[in-house]
């Protein structure tokens, strides 16, 4: 049975109806701000849920699909966006109707899980837990000079043209997590949040890419060209960034990335770290054996770990959303070849833990760190989740 929303689904018609609402909502500037999903040869009218009242948008929120490849897997992923409703329609459930009508859409797309960004505990209602992984380099003058000198970078940078877009998908092709981009609008994609798209040339050759504000003085994308050692050509990064006369540079690292984190972490003055995003999990599986091939815990950790089960969340239990074995249920959770897997099972669970709760664990620090959880937990888990911080909506 269906759960019924007062929602419809947007004509491609209405982006700039939709985009002019949401503005007047957050007073944000969102074609300039996000121009993949409103600017001006943005197609994503459709992807947008509303509530009209007396014929006059009420609320809206986006629902885009994007597709994250994991090594050789592919994941249905959908990014929620436009979450807003005007001031006068709020405290009337809409926000309700249109997140349901996100999960439930996701569903039928086949999509394993949802990512939104925004206050962590606003969402918890609806099944979004706080998690994955971020880690945030500082670089500091006087560090960059003790570790790499004042010598100039065998890099040059220079701001990437919509024609650059073939070479940096190519790129962006050997990253070992990567969300759907394509040529044609790669540049428009990346360019979140006011960001910049800088491609790095050694002589004539392109080696690699970031993603950065105009100042290059914070980096939340990298990625050099396959065989090109990251952690030798993130020194030529530095110096380069340096080179513009910036004083201090931050530097997102995914966490699976170890070898460009153990240079960074060596040239660093300092570090953060923190939960990435509120995720929804609809397929935990699927998830789980993707990203589980991130880490590997080496051969010696091979067999069988422990039996963990997920308690059913109530508001994807009352959409009806929730299939057992999927988004609750017992999971076996083994190691095969150093990396983790996770498969239904009803064998006893060693461990039960509220949807939530279950999603920190699995996919995050803030879980692990906690004192509660067996050893055989804490040796296995979390697992490294990263989604592309320009695909983010």
């Amino acid at each position: 049975m269906r759960y019924e929303t007062r929602c419809e689904r947007c004509d491609e018609s209405e982006l700039r109806a939709v985009t002019q609402f949401a503005k007047k909502v957050f007073d944000v500037d969102f074609p300039n701000y996000l121009p993949y999903i409103y600017g001006e040869h943005a197609t994503t009218g459709r992807y947008h849920f509303v509530v009209r009242e007396n014929g006059e948008y009420a609320a809206a929120v986006l629902s885009f699909p994007n597709d994250l490849h994991v090594k050789d897997r592919v994941l249905g992923t959908v990014g929620v966006g436009t979450v807003c409703v005007r001031e006068e329609s709020r405290g009337r459930g809409y926000m309700t109707d249109l997140l349901a009508e996100c999960l439930m859409d996701a569903r039928d797309r086949g999509a394993s899980l949802l990512i939104l960004g925004g206050q962590r505990q606003r969402y918890e209602y609806y099944g979004f837990a706080s998690s994955g992984v971020y880690s945030s380099y500082k670089v500091s003058y006087s560090s960059k000079t003790h570790c790499l000198g004042d010598r100039p970078s065998k890099y040059t940078a220079e701001i990437a043209k919509p024609e650059d877009g073939a070479v940096l998908v190519e790129i962006m092709k050997d990253r070992t997590v990567y969300a759907d981009r394509y040529a044609e609008s790669f540049v428009d994609n990346a360019q979140h949040d006011w960001n910049k798209v800088y491609l790095f040339r050694e002589g004539n050759e392109v080696v690699g890419y970031c993603v950065s504000n105009d100042e290059m003085s914070w980096i939340g994308e990298l990625a050099f060209r396959r065989g090109i050692d990251p952690a030798e050509a993130v020194d030529e990064v530095i110096l380069c960034a340096f080179a513009r006369g910036r004083d201090s540079l931050n530097v997102e690292v995914p966490a699976h990335e170890f070898r460009l984190a153990e240079r960074m972490s060596a040239v660093c003055g300092g570090w953060d770290k923190g939960a990435y995003a509120s995720l929804c999990f609809i397929d935990f599986p699927a998830a789980i054996n993707a990203f589980g091939r991130l880490r590997d815990l080496g051969k010696d950790a091979d067999g069988d770990k422990f039996v963990l089960e997920i308690e059913e969340h109530p508001f994807l239990k009352k959409i009806g959303v929730s299939v057992r074995g999927k988004d609750h249920g017992r999971f076996r959770f083994s190691v095969k070849d150093g990396f983790v897997q996770a498969e239904p099972t009803e064998d006893p669970a060693d461990l039960t833990l509220p949807y939530l709760r279950a999603v920190e664990v699995l996919f995050s620090d803030l879980g692990v760190l906690a004192y509660d959880l067996p050893a055989k937990v804490r040796c296995v888990l979390p697992i490294p989740f990263f989604f592309p911080h320009p695909d983010e909506v």
